[in-house]
């Protein structure tokens, strides 16, 4: 057996020269055409020939003065993978330039005039320069396999494998010996010659290392039995690259390498038909979505049909075909009749429910159809809170009353002027229920600012308060209104004008005897027939209408109890006397009667005239100051033309004494006065200015002492509380009313007037609103019009005309006064939708579903027009993913 024969280390470099000296043959070098070379490698390694130099061609004229070329050598039979580096410069310059373009050709090098910068692009290496063979359908992507932390998920690992490895770079750093980057090891080659890259080794650069692509992915190996090639720090510079020879083919050649390829390939295919078994997931997801979504809208649908009606979600069962399952099932139940994709579903669930299988998710249970109710009250909220936000200024109506379950529910409304469809609206929006049983005006006022707090609307917004008349609330000291004045000293109490008309006509109803009489006999009548069906069909058949009852805060009632004794009293009396004929006690016999005897009296008739006249002027305006969008100025407008209409029936007693007459006479009643013949005389003390008078009316007639003691008292009260009483409305409008009056007063009065704005709003009003208003007065006609305008109407006159900008001092002006309210009406709105939801079967029902409930049906027109679609899509796609489960 022959031995190996140890070469010396002087016969190997006269081996290397040789051979580098027959590689060089027959080649072009760089010095024909200009270059000089200048090795940076030790002496005893000799300088090398510079490979590929053949294929430049002899086209460059100018270089420039810069440029300096690295050309790695990689002999494919040298051991050595450090490979050399030459330095290529320009004979006619000294400073160098790296160019780090291992995949550079010399066949790309363009030349550049001279003091340009020369850039060298390069695809493809030279022949014995390099092996390199680039993918051609290797498509420039963005992963960068050391980003990816241990433990990524599926999607991560898809999202991968999706963008692909990125391309290796042109310039890899020398390892720890000083060796370059081997570009050998990034092709596999054949024993025919023949070779290809090596897709699955890419480098990171965050990492500056060498990693396998597919096994970093998808390797199940222990971190311990793993290559250097699949960890966290992968394989780089710092390991040396001489490794590499014979750590890449082993890596490569090992079956956990081959199973993580394939692995690779698979999912990349899969991936590109959109068939793994996340896709197929996500396409199941998405169909479910879609069927879930439908199913949602006809959810949405009956929720919000209930709420708004204020009707009982649930029954006593949950079962689906149950008589007793409550309205949102039966409701789904008689809908599913018409609709397929509905009644599958119920189908689905009925059968699970006989079954006595639980359903992952149906969307049916009590509890969801709570979560349902708040999301989407809660997102109707939210439009009202963004509303507000919009508008700015706010005016709060607060009110309370007792529910269901004795606990007094304090209901807030926000009042504010917003653009609504390219147009000025004024609105009044429920905010909540508050449990509040506290009367003081210190609570009361406690409470509103906790509450305005929570819902982080500022005091400071805050232009108006409206409340009703009660002394806890309207106080001048210790109410509500002054307390929040102390803290915002811009939020003008207004009082309720509703509240303050039914006040004028409680104190007038009791301002004497005779009308207290009057009301009384109303009020018997009504007790006595509707205590039993009987007499009630009984006054039905002969009036062919209804009594009712009396109210102090209602005013329309009473208007509808005095109707009947104005308009049918015959057929009461053929009432009473049918209904004497009956089997009664003595009690209701006596006060029958009674009440027949002042039936027949010509002051019930002329009573009845006068009360409805009154009753009539002052229920129509408290209809209109009832509309959410009415102003004070209409307040003020309505009092005046009512007062005027008031003092015109005082002025009218003879046409109205002789109408009543008329009537009389007709129904066969004496025109005679009883309240003032054989009236006992009370003797009472007199102050020294009453004896003439008293002296008077003994010797008047009965009608002159009806019309002095009852009618001018009746009518005085009347127009005298309606003085007093609306003294704020008035001041409120006189302070704001130059601002649509001043087309029709002079220049003068303008400025006077409209100063005192700045000074009662200077940080929202300035003083120039005073030549913005003269300006305007100048352009009115030609711009506005003849017409005089309201205050809503000029401001959206204002707006249509886009003179906005040019006055913006009186738009806020108008804005401030439009948001001062005028009624509560609104407040008392919410307690009908209060009854309803919480009556006496559902007393138990918390507060949050009570203003869940009570915003859905309140602001049910809000409601209709919100899009709910970002709910129904968060819901579906949560549903869905469970379902699928």
């Amino acid at each position: 057996m022959d031995l190996y024969h140890h070469k010396s280390g002087a016969q190997k470099r006269k081996e290397k020269k040789a051979k580098d000296k027959r590689t060089s043959e027959g080649r072009r070098t760089l010095e024909s055409v200009g270059f000089t070379v200048s090795s940076h490698l030790s002496e005893h390694e000799g300088q090398k020939e510079v490979a590929g130099s053949s294929t430049i061609t002899s086209g460059i004229d100018e270089v420039n003065e810069n440029l300096t070329v690295i050309v790695l050598d990689d002999d494919d039979d040298d051991d050595d993978v450090s490979g050399s580096s030459s330095m290529l410069t320009c004979a006619s310059g000294t400073d160098t330039t790296l160019i780090s373009e291992p995949h550079t050709s010399s066949a790309h090098l363009t030349s550049a005039r001279k003091g340009d910068v020369t850039e060298v692009c390069s695809t493809a290496y030279s022949e014995g320069a390099s092996d390199i063979e680039l993918d051609s359908n290797r498509q420039l992507l963005k992963c960068d396999i050391g980003l990816l932390q241990p433990g990524f998920s599926v999607a991560q690992i898809e999202d991968a494998v999706r963008q692909g490895p990125e391309p290796h770079p042109t310039f890899f750093p020398p390892d720890k010996h000083g060796s370059q980057f081997p570009f050998y090891i990034l092709n596999f080659h054949l024993p025919n010659k023949e070779k290809y890259p090596r897709d699955w080794l890419v480098w990171s650069k965050s990492k500056q290392a060498l990693f396998c692509f597919p096994c970093f992915l998808f390797s199940k190996l222990p971190v311990t039995h793993r290559s250097v090639l699949t960890t966290e720090i992968g394989w780089g510079p710092s390991k040396g690259y001489k490794k590499l020879y014979n750590k890449i083919p082993d890596h490569e050649n090992s079956n956990n390498h081959r199973t993580c390829y394939v692995d690779w390939r698979d999912l990349q295919t899969n991936l590109e038909k959109n068939m793994t078994v996340d896709s197929l997931l996500w396409h199941k997801i998405q169909n479910e979505t879609e069927v879930w979504k439908a199913l949602l809208r006809r959810f949405l649908d009956v929720v919000l049909f209930l709420a708004e009606r204020g009707l009982a979600f649930r029954g006593s069962s949950n079962l689906i075909g149950h008589p007793r399952n409550g309205n949102f099932l039966g409701m789904l139940e008689v809908v599913s009749h018409y609709d397929p994709l509905l009644a599958e579903h119920l189908k689905k669930v009925k059968q699970a429910q006989m079954e006595k299988k639980r359903l992952q998710v149906h969307y049916l249970s009590a509890e969801i159809q709570n979560e349902f109710i708040s999301c989407c009250a809660e997102y109707v909220f939210n439009c009202i809170l963004k509303e507000r936000e919009n508008a700015k200024y706010v005016s709060i109506i607060v009110d309370a009353t007792p529910d269901s379950a004795h606990m007094e529910q304090t209901t807030f409304i926000l009042r504010y002027v917003l653009v609504v469809n390219n147009e000025y609206q004024v609105l009044e929006r429920f905010l909540e229920f508050v449990n509040c049983n506290k009367k003081t005006g210190e609570a009361i006022a406690d409470l509103i600012l906790e509450t305005l707090q929570k819902r982080n609307i500022p005091i400071n917004d805050c232009r108006g308060q409206g409340y009703d008349n009660g002394s806890n609330m309207s106080g001048a000291y210790k109410g509500v209104q002054a307390r929040i004045l102390q803290v915002n000293s811009l939020a003008i109490f207004s009082p309720c004008a509703c509240h303050s008309l039914n006040l004028c006509g409680v104190h007038a109803a009791e301002c004497c005897p005779e009308v207290v009489t009057f009301f009384g006999i109303v009020q018997k009548l009504y007790n006595i027939f509707s205590g039993s069906p009987q007499r009630w069909e009984i006054l039905k058949a002969n009036i062919g209408a209804s009594l009712h009852s009396m109210s102090n805060t209602r005013w329309s009632a009473r208007v509808e109890s005095v109707k009947p004794f104005a308009e049918r009293l015959p057929g009461i009396q053929k009432a009473i006397e049918s209904v004497l004929e009956l089997n009664l006690t003595s009690e209701i016999r006596t006060d029958l009667d009674s009440v027949s005897i002042y039936l027949d009296s010509f002051d019930c008739v002329l009573m009845a005239s006068i009360w409805l006249k009154v009753l009539t002027a002052i229920n129509y305006r408290s209809t209109v100051l009832q509309a959410r969008n009415t102003t004070i100025d209409k307040e003020v407008e309505n009092l005046s033309s009512l007062v005027d209409e008031l003092k015109a029936i005082r002025n009218n007693w003879q046409a109205l004494l002789n109408e009543s007459r008329l009537v009389a006479e007709n129904l066969n009643i004496p025109t005679e006065f009883r309240s003032f013949q054989q009236r006992r005389q009370r003797k009472r003390r007199r102050f020294f200015d009453e004896s003439s008078t008293e002296e008077s009316f003994s010797n008047s007639t009965p009608e002159e002492m009806f019309k002095c003691k009852v009618f001018h008292i009746l009518l005085d009260s009347v127009i005298g509380n309606m003085t007093t009483r609306f003294d704020a409305a008035k001041a409120i409008n006189s302070l704001f009313s130059i601002l649509w009056l001043f087309p029709e007063v002079e220049d003068e009065e303008v400025r006077e007037k409209a100063n005192q704005l700045p000074k009662r709003y200077e940080d929202d009003v300035t003083q120039t609103i005073c030549d913005e208003l003269i300006h305007l007065k100048s352009i009115y006609k030609s711009n506005l019009g003849e017409e005089s305008l309201s205050p809503i109407k000029l401001l959206n006159k204002l707006k249509h005309q886009k003179l906005e900008r040019l006055f913006p001092n009186i738009v806020v002006a108008l804005r401030l006064f439009c948001t001062i309210p005028v009624t509560v009406a609104q407040a008392e709105r919410s307690f009908s939708c209060l009854s309803r939801i919480k009556d006496v079967l559902r007393s138990t029902m918390t507060q949050n579903r009570l203003n869940d409930l009570g915003l859905l049906s309140i602001e049910a027109s809000l409601a209709r027009n919100c899009d709910f679609s970002s709910i129904i899509d968060l819901f579906s796609s949560r549903k869905a993913r469970k379902a699928l489960l």
